[in-house]
């Protein structure tokens, strides 16, 4: 864990460094947010920016996703096709998404599961 402070506080001091400019070139992070963001959203856009990368951004409710009561996209298949053309995935869910406590955390793991790229939370 102190090894990847002391790095995060390398690389916030040398911010524009060509050392970190081109960290994530050719590489497109996905945002999936099922709750909206202002500093979440704004801080991984510009992290993937500044690291040369690119950050695209997903809402569950304007994909065709399926759920209890309606036919589409099952997380197997969505996770293996977010695979293919990214290089990461970041979920954000908050309860009042779900069903039940934990319900977030269920979902978020199962993605993990499908997918061939990190996933974070």
């Amino acid at each position: 864990l102190a090894a990847v402070l002391d790095l995060a506080a390398k690389m916030k001091r040398d911010r524009f460094s060509h050392q970190w400019t081109s960290i994530l070139q050719h590489r497109t992070f996905l945002m999936f947010f099922y709750n909206p963001s202002v500093r979440t959203r704004q801080s991984f856009e510009c992290a993937a920016t500044e690291l040369g990368g690119h950050a695209q951004f997903l809402e569950p409710k304007a994909m065709r996703l399926k759920t209890a009561t309606t036919a589409g996209e099952t997380v197997e298949d969505a996770a293996q096709v977010m695979s293919r053309y990214a290089h990461g995935l970041g979920i954000r869910i908050l309860e009042d998404k779900v069903p039940y406590y934990g319900a977030g955390e269920e979902l978020i793991r199962e993605y993990a599961q499908w997918c061939s790229i990190p996933v974070i939370s």
